[in-house]
């Protein structure tokens, strides 16, 4: 759900087929593994919230991945 840039808004995580509580957990928890961080900027003129993956977390993603295609063989 990370796109390219490493960056993600929360209305596009919520399109996962998980319930709300849960999607909050997970992300909380990501942060605490330092494997998310999640930014705000909130003035008069606007507001913007994202989450962009540490490169903690693209070192366990890429092992996950790596995971996944030995399962699969």
């Amino acid at each position: 759900m990370i796109n390219r840039t490493g960056k993600t808004k929360y209305k596009d995580l919520s399109s996962i087929k998980i319930s709300v509580s849960t999607l909050n957990a997970r992300l909380l928890e990501f942060m605490n593994f330092g494997l998310v961080k999640h930014f705000a900027i909130r003035n008069a003129k606007q507001r913007k919230e994202w989450y962009e993956i540490t490169e903690k977390g693209k070192i366990v993603l890429k092992i996950l991945e790596q995971l996944t295609q030995l399962i699969e063989k």
